[in-house]
């Protein structure tokens, strides 16, 4: 809505400025002004968060196993996740519900991620409607930078950024779909063909698009020899270059 507020300015004026919910702190008098110096509601910062992480990312099929809580509409999930990735960039997004901390075990294709991390998170016991921060101020506070435990602070939102998963969860040679092939992989010439025809784009390993393209044929000759990633409709795959 609020990358196309022409079409929806009705629904991102109630976003803003409505008295339920609204993403900034409104002014106490004139509750469709809101407040100077500008501040973010509980509202406001979890929409920071989740956008940040969510906008132009791609959702990774998941699944997860964690206890229930019982409330008075039923049984939910106490902790909540989703892995998403973006440009090579894979970040999993977590929700602990629960008033304690919790261990977050992490797997990719079928082994526990052990590689570094980085984990920042949003926790605080006054994460109701009293809430508010500085417009200009960051939502998460790092946790833990580094590889070992996850532990979800109680009543939290995370963000864990994968430092080395691109280069962990990948399969050379063959896509996670298992209908795309790439050879020769390693290359000696940084010519590599490609099994069927679709649009990709090359990636590094921080994530930075070097090329994009149409066809059954990726030349990274031109590109310094190394390791990338190739993105297409297929999922990702790594290519080596030698």
């Amino acid at each position: 809505m609020y990358g196309n507020q022409n079409i929806y300015q009705r629904s991102c004026w109630f976003s803003a400025a409505a008295a339920k919910n609204p993403l900034v702190l409104m002014d106490p008098v004139n509750i469709r002004t809101p407040k100077y110096p500008f501040e973010k509601t509980i509202s406001g910062a979890m929409y920071e968060i989740v956008r940040g992480v969510f906008e132009d990312a791609q959702l990774y099929k998941s699944t997860m196993t964690t206890s229930k809580l019982t409330t008075s509409l039923g049984s939910i999930d106490a902790v909540n996740a989703r892995l998403v990735v973006e440009n090579g960039k894979k970040e999993v997004f977590a929700v602990n519900l629960t008033d304690k901390s919790v261990d977050f075990v992490l797997k990719l294709g079928g082994n526990v991620y052990a590689e570094t991390f980085s984990h920042s998170a949003m926790s605080n016991s006054r994460m109701d409607a009293t809430f508010t921060m500085a417009m200009d101020k960051n939502p998460l506070e790092l946790v833990k930078k580094g590889s070992g435990k996850i532990t979800l602070p109680p009543l939290s939102i995370n963000v864990i950024s994968l430092d080395n998963a691109i280069t962990t969860s990948i399969r050379g040679g063959v896509s996670s779909k298992n209908n795309l092939n790439v050879f020769p992989n390693p290359s000696k010439d940084g010519v590599f063909k490609l099994s069927q025809k679709t649009t990709w784009q090359v990636i590094d390993l921080q994530g930075r698009k070097q090329l994009q393209g149409k066809g059954n044929q990726v030349d990274l000759s031109m590109l310094p020899q190394g390791v990338y990633i190739l993105k297409s409709e297929y999922g990702l795959l790594k290519l080596v270059s030698e």
